[in-house]
């Protein structure tokens, strides 16, 4: 099923995250590679699930994937520091208050109509396949997958493609090409586009977006 909104939704972070960043390269990781934690959990309330990638340095990237009633309204991705243990992050009317708590982290999403979700994301331990994974660089509008590993023989793999008609986006629910290859940072995943179904290649996330 496919959506479309008229709605452009840029990636807002909150006034004080954006003193730091505005003032120049305070907001993302001194060079070098930094270790990115993946933190994953399913929304208490909400039909929908969220993935964070949490650099050493603080920096997170979230990003929000509703599901089958939701993939159109609540997804979307969010950007801050956590470098004071926690953070408010805004886009689009959508707040999510994260707070890292060690190996887990508090997530509370609040929607424009003031309903309130929560949960508590688990850090992807070793071997977990848990992570969150971000569209092609040259995506018209930005999406993502998440995906979740509960010990299965396959992870749970939630996504939501997003495109531009006419300056209007355009939603669709993304599923996994099988056999699943977990073995680098490339997922190939299938959506149901307006040009009929499509192949894309999302990539493991980093801590702020790749392309900026």
């Amino acid at each position: 099923m496919i959506f479309a909104s008229g709605r452009h939704r840029k990636l807002l972070v909150p006034l004080a995250l954006c003193l730091v960043a505005c003032s120049g390269e305070e907001d993302r990781d001194p060079p070098g590679a930094a270790q990115v934690s993946m933190f994953t959990g399913r929304l208490e309330t909400a039909d929908a699930v969220v993935g964070l990638a949490v650099s050493e340095w603080g920096n997170v990237y979230a990003y929000v994937c509703g599901g089958e009633t939701t993939f159109a309204t609540h997804s979307r991705w969010f950007a801050g520091s956590l470098a004071s243990g926690s953070a408010p992050l805004e886009n689009d009317g959508f707040r999510l208050d994260v707070t890292r708590r060690g190996e887990e982290t508090d997530i509370t999403l609040t929607a424009p109509d003031g309903a309130v979700h929560t949960t508590l994301a688990e850090r992807a331990g070793a071997g977990s396949r848990s992570a969150v994974y971000e569209s092609p660089a040259d995506a018209e509008c930005p999406w993502g997958v998440v995906v979740i590993d509960d010990g299965g023989v396959e992870p749970e793999v939630h996504g939501t493609w997003c495109g531009l008609i006419e300056a209007a986006e355009v939603f669709a629910q993304v599923t996994p090409v099988r056999p699943m290859d977990f073995s680098n940072d490339i997922l190939p995943v299938l959506a149901n586009t307006p040009a009929g179904e499509v192949r894309f290649e999302v990539r493991r996330a980093g801590a702020s977006p790749a392309a900026q």
